[in-house]
């Protein structure tokens, strides 16, 4: 594998450790909790998707994979967002993974939108 793949994934465990202590240290509100379970699933979902990702046989997986975690990433940060907007969280105790989410998503975004061309160019034989 890559070194930036590898980098890039111990990157989304870090991220997922993270999201997980913010979310343990969530009140027992119902709301809050309820946030937290779908947060936590959507950083599941980026760990688990990028290691599919780094393991795609063909480009038009590879593609389809990297879509399916920037969105997760997307959905992510929304999810911190929202954690954010109903007091449940400081923007002290989250801005670095606020912070982390977006970048996450930018390069996932950045990534799909890159392997799209490429396979258009392979596909018209252009560059």
């Amino acid at each position: 594998m890559h070194q930036r793949a590898c980098e890039l994934q111990e990157r989304t465990r870090r991220f997922h450790h993270a999201v997980f202590a913010l979310c343990d240290r969530l009140p027992a509100e119902p709301d809050a909790q309820r946030v937290a379970a779908r947060l936590r699933a959507c950083c599941a979902a980026v760990v688990a998707g990028y290691s599919d990702v780094c393991a795609s046989p063909s480009p038009e997986k590879f593609i389809a994979a990297i879509a399916l975690v920037a969105r997760q990433a997307k959905r992510a940060k929304a999810h911190l967002q929202m954690l954010l907007q109903l007091d449940h969280v400081t923007i002290e105790s989250a801005r670095d993974i606020l912070l982390e989410a977006r970048a996450l998503e930018a390069i996932f975004r950045a990534s799909s939108t890159t392997a799209r061309k490429r396979q258009r160019a392979r596909l018209t034989g252009t560059r």
